[in-house]
């Protein structure tokens, strides 16, 4: 295994595409961007022995698994937190909502199932790639969606097992919750020890993206308070545990995510704004600020009924926890304005791009600080936070949508697809 320094430099974060000459294509006229290497080139270049490439017609392989790419996690992750979102729909909350949301889990499903088939196909054929995803930044951060994409799957089968067989399925949950933990840490302290010790950064190379490595913590870390949420007095030792745990992986997602958002605006100051092909690389903040303050109404929620079934508590004990998590969360939100600003004006310095997988990166963070909010005021009674709540998951849900059509329409590889058709085709005629 090659355990050289890997070299990072921000234009080859450009997973948005596999076609060349990105900047160009999301470039307006008469701006230039410095061209960097596209997917292709650089999937090619690691697994010249793999394929045939004077094969004129492509196989199945060169279609779906060469140049597959992490980033489609991100696809996972939106659909799931979108299942969640609608199928606790703050408005009109009914059965017509959960069949909605049940749908958009049965989409999540299958992405799911194709992400984790085709990550898995293209490391057992493509050697390089192997060490490429634990050190290259354009694909190791995208371990990081994987797992949270894997936190919102548990996420709808404890809302569904609640609703409506009231058997929480609670053993089996918090198994599968514990290796989620498992591969959370994974992606965030493996991860980070890999790119300290084996890529060579420097504080432009620092895009908002970097933050991906603090998600996964908070994530499981809510996913394991709404766990909570669901357990009877029965589970009084795991309820304990579980406090505990979450609080522990809060407390973690913390430290790191500020300690990037610190590099993020020092960057910002020194280089001005992440390149184009990452414009919306601001937003994913608002997806740690969003779980981050939902995990924090969650366990205050379950803090206190632990209290009252298993001690003998003052009520001005629960008063001060609830004016603390008040307080934290209007903090938590405080900078997610900021953000949701920070990213309204890059984006309209840059304008809106054409659509490619970039767009995917978007609707997690917005339906997280959506839960987050809506959270806040079923503890706080507070309208107004409801109703921004629903415009950040409007808006989230909107991409959500509008980035699954557009990555059938612009994405799937049609033309390649029907290369190997017109080759099967071929070979037929000559047998």
């Amino acid at each position: 295994m090659n355990s050289t320094t890997s070299t990072y430099s921000p234009d080859i974060m450009d997973f948005t595409t596999n076609k060349p000459n990105l900047e160009a294509t999301l470039s307006r006229e008469g701006e230039d961007i410095e061209s960097s290497p596209s997917l292709d080139s650089t999937f090619s270049s690691n697994n010249n022995n793999n394929d045939n490439e004077d094969n004129k017609y492509p196989s199945l392989k060169t279609v779906f698994i060469k140049d597959y790419h992490p980033v489609w996690n991100v696809a996972f992750m939106s659909c799931g937190i979108a299942s969640t979102y609608i199928f606790s729909f703050p408005y009109n909350h009914n059965e017509a909502t959960r069949i909605i949301g049940l749908c958009m889990w049965a989409v999540t499903l299958i992405i799911f199932i194709l992400v984790s088939l085709f990550g898995l196909l293209k490391l057992i054929h493509y050697k390089d790639f192997r060490w490429d995803v634990l050190v290259d930044l354009k694909f190791n951060l995208f371990f990081a969606p994987y797992s949270m994409g894997f936190s919102t799957v548990i996420n709808m089968i404890t809302l569904l097992t609640t609703h409506y067989t009231n058997d929480n399925f609670k053993l089996g949950l918090v198994i599968f919750w514990f290796v989620n933990v498992i591969f959370a840490m994974f992606a965030s302290w493996i991860i980070l020890v890999f790119i300290i010790k084996h890529t060579e950064l420097t504080l432009a190379d620092m895009n908002p993206q970097i933050i991906l490595l603090a998600l996964p913590l908070s994530v499981v870390a809510s996913c394991g308070s709404l766990m909570t949420t669901t357990m009877d007095s029965n589970w009084r030792n795991v309820r304990q545990m579980m406090m505990v745990l979450t609080f522990l992986l809060l407390s973690n997602a913390t430290l790191l995510a500020f300690i990037f958002i610190d590099i993020m605006f020092l960057r910002m100051l020194i280089h001005k704004y992440p390149p184009r092909p990452l414009q919306f690389s601001i937003f994913p903040t608002l997806g740690y600020l969003g779980h981050a303050t939902w995990g924090i109404q969650l366990n205050f929620l379950n803090l206190k009924s632990y209290l009252e079934e298993f001690t003998d508590y003052s009520p001005a004990v629960t008063d001060t926890l609830r004016l603390l998590t008040l307080l934290i969360c209007l903090y938590m939100f405080s900078i997610g304005f900021l953000f949701t600003f920070i990213g309204i004006c890059i984006n309209w310095h840059y304008g809106m791009p054409k659509f490619s997988k970039l767009y995917w990166i978007v609707p997690f963070p917005l339906l997280a600080f959506a839960l987050g909010l809506n959270e806040f005021f079923k503890i706080h009674g507070m309208q107004t936070f409801k109703v921004i709540g629903m415009l950040y998951g409007g808006v989230g849900l909107i991409f959500v949508v509008g980035s699954f059509f557009g990555s059938i329409i612009y994405e799937f590889p049609w033309s390649d697809l029907k290369a190997y058709l017109q080759g099967r085709s071929h070979d037929s005629k000559h047998l």
